[in-house]
C-alpha cells in the first residue's frame, strides 16, 4: 500500500502537488516514506521559524495602525480531485464450481451477482443423451 505525501492543491499550486505524490510513490520502504517526511517537516519547521527574525525597533509599526489583511468569500463547492492507478482487485470468498459430468451448458439459471440457495438449480447440461438411454432402460423393464 502506498501513503502518498500530500498537502492542499491550494498550498502549493496542482502541478507542484502531483510532483510530490509522484516522487512520493516511487519510494517503495515505507520507513524511508515515514523518514522522507519527518525529515521534510523538520526542514519546514525550522524555515518558518527561522525567517521570523526580529527587525530592528525602529522598524517595527505603532500598535494602533490599520493591519492589511486579504479576505476570501469562502462558497461550497464539489471536491473533484480523484486517485486513477492500476492494479487488480481481489475478492475476499470465492467459490469454484465444478460438476458431476462433463458436457455443453445449455442454459443458466442466474446473472452475475445473484445470491444463490443451497439445492438451487444453476445451470444445465445437455442431457439428451442420457434422456435417450434412460427412455431405453425403461423400456427394457
Amino acid at each position: 500500500m502506498v501513503i502518498p505525501f500530500s498537502l492542499p492543491l491550494s498550498f502549493f499550486g496542482k502541478s507542484r502537488f502531483l510532483a510530490l505524490d509522484n516522487f512520493m510513490m516511487n519510494i517503495q520502504s515505507r520507513s524511508a516514506r515515514i523518514l522522507l517526511t519527518m525529515v521534510v517537516g523538520v526542514v519546514l519547521i525550522v524555515c518558518t521559524t527561522a525567517c521570523g527574525g526580529k527587525a530592528d525597533a525602529s522598524a517595527q509599526k505603532p500598535t494602533n495602525a490599520p493591519v492589511q489583511a486579504d479576505i476570501m468569500v469562502i462558497k461550497k463547492e464539489p471536491f473533484t480531485y480523484g486517485i486513477e492507478a492500476n492494479g487488480s482487485v481481489l475478492a475476499n470468498e470465492f467459490v469454484e464450481l465444478k460438476p458431476e459430468m462433463n458436457g455443453r451448458l445449455v442454459q443458466l439459471n442466474i446473472n452475475e451477482g445473484n445470491h444463490v440457495s443451497e439445492g438451487s438449480l444453476l445451470a444445465k447440461i445437455y442431457d439428451e443423451d442420457l434422456q435417450a438411454q434412460l427412455r431405453k432402460y425403461q423400456s427394457q423393464l
